[in-house]
């Protein structure tokens, strides 16, 4: 299977790199979507260098103006380098537990869908699909505004091709609420975060990794532990 994930140029996620690193052969490829928004910060080359030896398929998004999604455009840029008969759509704020292979392989023999649900969403966090499942979707995994969120259309589609699929249960991962705006905010004593407590463990959790840390990142993890 191919991994898509679409990755803000101005973050970094050590705690994902190392469970990638840790886990690369599990995966055809890796393909990392770097998305551009608009922030000062771009940490791309460094990203690139700490993970030279993952084999990381890396690109740069489609751009996006106007009514265009910045997700819909990143997703389809990755499946246009993705070759596999599984593509794994994820994020970098969900960590599988032990038993989470054991259980996607046994639905993959009998389903075309397994996914994370959360409240009747079909949550990107977490998403493997058949390609060839993909192709007969619209590909737009964009928003509809005041109607659902990004995947929503996608999930759509899946509905009303009524093919079998298969909900996770939450017991073998963890899905972080947030964390990319929390790597945001973090550097500013003054930003409200997103479950302060939970993002100080990750804190903690990224000091400890074996892969290279960016001195930014560092610093603002030290920082955070420090005053919560």
């Amino acid at each position: 299977m191919d991994i898509i994930v679409s990755w803000p140029r101005h973050i970094d996620y050590p705690l994902w790199r190392q469970q990638i690193h840790d886990n690369r052969s599990l995966f055809n490829k890796v393909i990392v979507v770097f998305t551009d928004m608009k922030t000062a910060k771009d940490y791309r080359e460094f990203i690139k260098m700490v993970m030279d030896g993952d084999n990381i398929t890396f690109v740069d998004s489609d751009p996006w103006t106007g009514e265009d999604d910045w997700r819909n455009k990143s997703v389809n840029t990755g499946l246009r380098y993705s070759d596999s008969e599984w593509v794994w759509f994820t994020e970098q704020d969900f960590f599988w537990k032990e038993g989470f292979w054991d259980l996607v392989t046994k639905h993959m023999d009998a389903t075309s869908v397994v996914a994370m649900l959360v409240q009747g969403r079909m949550h990107p966090a977490c998403i493997f699909a058949k390609r060839s499942l993909i192709e007969q979707t619209r590909k737009d995994f964009g928003v509809t505004k005041d109607v659902s969120d990004h995947f929503g259309k996608f999930q759509e589609d899946i509905e009303h091709l009524a093919i079998s699929k298969h909900f996770l249960s939450e017991e073998f991962y963890v899905h972080m609420a947030g964390l990319s705006q929390n790597m945001f905010l973090m550097k500013d004593s003054k930003n409200v975060l997103y479950y302060p407590e939970e993002f100080k463990r990750y804190c903690e959790d990224c000091l400890k990794v074996s892969v290279p840390l960016h001195r930014d990142f560092e610093k603002a993890f030290k920082e955070y532990v420090s005053r919560i």
